[in-house]
């Protein structure tokens, strides 16, 4: 039998649906992942279209906290000011993420739940420590830190009936910059084969980093932090020898985390020129290939 639809016009009448729901329940907003996932639309039990349920899709500020409604579209946060001040890396990230057409209909909520290992949201989320509002079948809530919502390739912790409804950033004890880069087979409308965030403290004055948070996207089934990396530029000033042993500790975090596999080679290489391109957003310091003992 045909799945059956419905649309939700609140989230009071979303939650009421998923608590009568005696069947498999599956949710769609933005529906972009249909037109490249290789799994099927469900063929029984109840679809639940979320895109025009009032509540779901904000960005707004309150107090400490940075609020984004779980069907809140890639374009919106990509031209939200309020990302763009509190949480520049997203915004970046939004820009470079497909086309104009596929903004327009994915959303944040969409592509966390997807937990794909080449998601560009996921890993500057993680680095964010964001958590997750979850509603749940038994019509309560919980809210869950990025590592007990993600736990593998396309894989989370979400049982049948369970959404994702917000993500909340906490604004206090966040780092003042932020940057996202990304890899792929070409400069636009790609997939990442290998995306970096960095959130650090930098000093225009001296030049010199504070605290840092590092972590890679897509090469490993979820974020992974790269603390080497991380260390060699944390409070050290910026320089040719620094940026080279940045470089370095990168390739190496990479070569570690993808040994034995076919993309080793490439990857290792080309996290060197990714490295170089976060620091610059970062620092606003353009040209550091050009440092004195900045090439490995």
């Amino acid at each position: 039998m045909a799945p059956q639809a419905f649309h939700p016009t609140d989230i009071d009448a979303l939650q009421s649906l998923i608590a009568s729901a005696t069947c498999p329940l599956c949710f769609i907003a933005g529906g972009s992942d249909l037109l490249v996932s290789p799994r099927a639309p469900p063929r029984e039990g109840w679809l639940i279209d979320i895109s025009r349920t009032s509540g779901l899709a904000f960005i707004e500020l309150r107090e400490t906290t940075l609020r984004i409604g779980a069907t809140t579209s890639v374009d919106a946060i990509a031209r939200s000011p309020i990302i763009a001040t509190h949480f520049s890396a997203l915004g970046q990230a939004a820009e470079l993420f497909g086309s104009a057409q596929i903004r327009n209909r994915a959303t944040i909520g969409g592509n966390l739940a997807n937990a794909s290992p080449a998601g560009d949201f996921l890993p500057m989320l993680k680095c964010a420590r964001a958590s997750f509002r979850v509603l749940g079948k038994d019509g309560g809530e919980r809210w869950l830190a990025f590592d007990a919502l993600v736990v593998g390739a396309g894989r989370t912790s979400l049982a049948s009936g369970d959404l994702i409804a917000e993500i909340r950033i906490p604004l206090v004890g966040r780092l003042t910059r932020g940057a996202f880069v990304k890899l792929g087979r070409r400069e636009a409308l790609t997939i990442s084969r290998l995306n970096l965030t960095m959130e650090a403290d930098f000093d225009e004055g001296s030049l010199r980093f504070g605290e840092i948070q590092l972590i890679a996207g897509a090469i490993a089934p979820t974020p992974t932090p790269m603390v080497r990396a991380a260390d060699t530029l944390r409070g050290k000033a910026l320089s040719g020898s620094a940026v080279r042993a940045f470089v370095e500790a990168l390739r190496d975090d990479v070569d570690e985390a993808i040994l034995g596999r076919e993309s080793r080679r490439y990857k290792r290489r080309a996290v060197m020129g990714l490295g170089f391109d976060l620091l610059e957003k970062i620092t606003g310091v353009t040209g550091l290939d050009a440092f004195p003992g900045a090439l490995p």
